[in-house]
């Protein structure tokens, strides 16, 4: 009210079991927080996006070939993914001996 003071006053607590130095306030505010858990809401529903998979790859493996031959296939299957993503293959090392290339006969090098 218009020409009224209001005087707020704060006092300590005195707990003798921790030698008088706790302080206690009152509570000024009080805040009330609650969640729907999707148990009927007015609102939209809020999916999570789907889990990433996996791609799926053969394991590694080792291709042994006679020395003289030409024109050997890896015989590497294309990898999959479910989700879409781009796959590569990397090569980590060539061979020291001959060229290792794509179908396409592009040599691969490192």
């Amino acid at each position: 009210m218009i020409g009224e003071e209001n005087n707020t006053r704060l006092q300590k607590k005195r707990d003798s079991s921790l030698n008088s130095k706790t302080i206690t306030w009152p509570a000024l505010a009080s805040l009330t927080l609650s969640a729907c858990g999707g148990g009927g809401g007015g609102g939209p529903r809020v999916q999570p996006p789907p889990a990433n998979r996996a791609p799926v790859a053969e394991a590694d493996k080792t291709l042994t070939m006679d020395e003289d031959a030409t024109n050997t296939a890896l015989e590497i299957a294309t990898p999959t993914d479910a989700d879409g993503n781009s796959l590569t293959i990397t090569v980590t090392a060539v061979p020291s001996g001959g060229t290792l290339a794509t179908a396409d006969g592009t040599a691969v090098t490192t």
